[in-house]
């Protein structure tokens, strides 16, 4: 109930400051407002927003309702509730060394089943919550879950602020900022498979899914990229759809595109194995037939999100979990070399190849 009473005065106190900015008061209001807590981060970017022009509109309304309500669907009321078992650690000043009264959970374990803190966050995604066994275990999980949804939402806002003006010079014609449910939930699952044994995966910011359609960021050992490797997921099966959504993406080629067609031309071209319960006969069946068995898989899992605490990850069969990270650590490196080929023709960097495995 505490993150349920948390998220709706983060909610109330980002339509206040919008309200306040629309009206010219945004400068008086945040001067009421106490600069602490979990809600700092959101009076500091609007802190920022002070001397920046503003231009109201429904598209700014209707999509920061949209934006909030999505970073912070993790802490909604819950539609299960395990038992789990923590594991805390205590902070440490970094410039002293000394040790403070301040804990932090490293990991909660619940039926046999270890999750790290980033899949703690996703398992109150999936409405998947745990009952730690002390309010002060609680807390402590409250806390971090709080804290990432309140960075993501502040990260979400702030690009808000950036796409707009393309928008509005656009009319804001067929414009779709976040993906409806079913597409959420698919990107989420993948994300989970990628962060199954590693935190590697993580949503791109809302900037760069809306103008360079990347989905996600993923980090690959051994791929030298900063920012991680672009991803852009789309759900469909059908090849005459994949072709299409290929072509609207600006350099295709450094990008990896992580959909059930391209995880089953992965499997045809690799020589990879897939259960018989997903590829039936997998060395004869046509590529459209293998994509649709992937694709239905992945949603079979969905349906079962609750059989778990990590969700419906374990639902999706373990080869082909290991199939789309081996699927990803290829096209990871391929992109990142088609990235690195164009900075060495426009002069930005010197190629140095990788060397091969």
């Amino acid at each position: 109930m505490q993150l349920q009473l948390q998220s709706q005065n983060v909610s109330s106190l980002i339509s206040k400051l919008e309200e306040a900015r629309g009206s010219g008061t945004l400068a008086s209001i945040l001067d009421q407002i106490e600069n602490s807590g979990s809600t700092a981060p959101i009076v500091a970017l609007y802190t920022k927003f002070v001397n920046q022009p503003f231009f109201k509109s429904r598209f700014r309304t209707e999509h920061v309702r949209a934006i909030t309500r999505e970073a912070l669907r993790p802490l909604r009321q819950p539609e299960i509730i395990l038992p789990g078992t923590p594991q805390t650690r205590q902070r440490v000043n970094r410039d002293t060394g000394v040790l403070l009264d301040e804990w932090d959970v490293t990991q909660v374990e619940s039926s046999g089943i270890v999750l790290r803190p980033d899949q703690a966050l996703s398992a109150r995604y999936w409405g998947i919550e745990f009952d730690l066994g002390s309010d002060k275990n609680n807390r402590l999980l409250e806390k971090y879950l709080l804290g990432s949804s309140v960075s993501r939402v502040v990260q979400m806002l702030r690009d808000l602020e950036l796409v707009e003006p393309y928008f509005r010079r656009r009319h804001y014609e067929n414009i779709h900022i976040l993906p409806p449910r079913g597409s959420a939930d698919f990107e989420q699952l993948l994300i989970d498979v990628l962060n199954e044994h590693h935190y590697h995966a993580r949503h791109a910011p809302l900037v760069e899914d809306l103008l360079e359609k990347t989905d996600l960021r993923v980090h690959v050992l051994g791929v030298q990229r900063n920012r991680g490797a672009r991803v852009q997921v789309t759900m469909t099966s059908d090849p005459v759809l994949y072709q299409s959504k290929l072509a609207t993406i600006k350099r295709l080629e450094e990008t990896i595109v992580l959909s059930p067609a391209s995880i089953a031309r992965f499997v045809m071209e690799s020589g990879k194995e897939l259960e018989p319960s997903i590829l039936p006969n997998s060395g004869s069946t046509l590529l459209k037939q293998q994509a649709i068995g992937v694709r239905q898989s992945l949603f079979a899992a969905l349906e079962r999100r609750h059989k778990n605490p990590l969700g419906p990850l374990m639902g999706v069969p373990e080869n082909l979990r290991i199939v789309i990270r081996e699927f990803v650590e290829v096209e990871a490196a391929r992109s990142t070399d088609a990235l690195r080929d164009r900075e060495v023709q426009r002069g930005v960097i010197h190629r140095v190849r990788r060397p091969r495995r």
